[in-house]
């Protein structure tokens, strides 16, 4: 009889467990969506990617009391296919996924669902699993296996647990920018046509022209080919999730068709600073500095302006001003967007009452001085004006530069035909 009592609480609790695995539909209830045990601090975590814990499910352990005695612990729970918030990877193929325990194991086991044939949140004992091979702990996603929920089964001398999370694999990415800046703690500033990055460059395998290089290389206006795991993190500038490679083009090779204007973001950020300390009263008070490269030689893209204007406020924290932010907008967007106020007592008249605006500008120097440069240097030479701008009253202009790029280096210096003041 005992016997037949013990039997029946034993079924009793494998049915309690298998309820709380699958909801019948008739109730109508909303579906379950959890990952991580909150009760399941005693159980041993797995990590990728060196510190992601993997989420636990289903486990049976025994638990220290403190006290010499054991309870073992037995938590039931859904199946990994049907939580919602399962833990998400985005990695490339051929990236290693390596498994850290925490306790030993005394054996594992790793199996895939391919998502699109089994993922419904409902399972139902029926769905396809393949068992997966590991070396030294680590396994990699390969072409055909898009996105899979892999599920970790761990033994440990003092019980077991399950582990589980999903993959989105896909082949590299390969993005072209400018090397804008090298900054300091090596990292890369880069802009492409429609923003910038930061890249620490430290332990990347670099690349010159196709050939394994070492990172000194690597010069401020370079084109760059950066291959990536696609994912960009949330963060201002963007950052690149994993990258693998930098691959960066000598001057004149085909893969650099900026070469005539090689670093021309270090150039302009050179004339901003040196507008930024001429006449310095104009700045008393500046909290917001605008930077307009919108018609500076060189056809800049949109990610080349940003990056001027970060490496300038930049330079604006080392030397402690008062100036917050940074836009870059025209003057007619100021006035459109309500950053100027009128001046004095003509209403046509308007001011940077909070800022200051930088701004380059292309010098025409008429068709027959424009030939001339060429005529004398026989390398590229930029021509432009550099002005510093608060109110009809409050301005400063360095007229008619001149820049030329020495064929050996980036451009370093640059003449002013001459300064005004108003």
């Amino acid at each position: 009889m005992k016997k037949l009592i013990v039997i029946f609480l034993a079924l009793l609790m494998l049915c309690s467990c298998a309820m709380t695995e699958k909801t019948p539909k008739e109730q109508e209830q909303p579906k379950i969506d959890i990952g991580r045990y909150e009760n399941s601090s005693g159980v041993p975590n797995v990590f990728i990617f060196g510190d992601v814990p993997l989420e636990k499910f289903g486990y049976s352990f025994d638990e220290d009391n403190g006290d010499g005695t054991r309870t073992n612990v037995i938590a039931c729970g859904i199946h990994p296919l049907q939580c919602e918030t399962l833990l998400n990877v985005d990695m490339c193929f051929g990236e290693k996924i390596e498994f850290t325990f925490e306790k030993e194991p005394v054996s594992y086991s790793l199996v895939r669902y391919a998502v699109e044939e089994n993922r419904n949140y409902e399972f139902t004992g029926n769905e396809v699993s393949v068992p997966v091979e590991t070396e030294n702990n680590a396994f990699a996603p390969q072409k055909g296996e898009e996105n899979s929920v892999y599920v970790l089964n761990v033994k440990y001398p003092d019980g077991e647990c399950e582990y589980a999370f999903e993959v989105f694999a896909h082949g590299y990415a390969f993005d072209r920018f400018v090397v804008a800046d090298i900054m300091e703690d090596e990292k890369l500033l880069l802009a492409d046509s429609d923003g910038i990055m930061t890249l620490s460059f430290g332990n990347i395998p670099v690349f010159l022209d196709g050939e394994p290089a070492d990172a000194s290389v690597i010069k401020d206006g370079m084109q760059a080919d950066i291959k990536h795991s696609g994912l960009i993190l949330a963060s201002d500038p963007g950052m690149f999730g994993n990258v693998f490679e930098i691959h960066v083009y000598s001057r004149g090779t085909k893969n650099d068709p900026m070469g005539t204007y090689f670093d021309i973001c270090g150039l302009y950020l050179d004339v901003l600073m040196d507008l930024w300390q001429a006449d310095a009263g104009l700045n008393d008070e500046a909290e917001i500095v605008n930077i307009d490269l919108s018609n500076a030689p060189g056809k800049l893209s949109d990610g080349q302006k940003q990056a001027v204007t970060y490496m300038f406020m930049q330079e604006m924290k080392k030397v402690q001003t008062e100036v917050k932010h940074a836009v870059n907008l025209t003057r007619e967007e100021l006035e459109k967007q309500g950053y100027l106020s009128p001046y004095g007592e003509n209403e046509n008249a308007l001011w940077f009452e909070n800022g200051i605006s930088l701004s380059i500008t292309e010098f025409d120097c008429g068709e027959e001085e424009s030939d001339k440069p060429n005529a004398v240097y026989s390398l590229p030479v930029v021509n432009f004006n550099a002005t510093k701008w608060r109110s009809p009253l409050g301005a400063y202009v360095f007229y008619d530069c001149k820049a030329v790029w020495p064929q050996n280096g980036t451009w370093s210096e640059y003449t002013i035909g001459s300064e005004m003041i108003s």
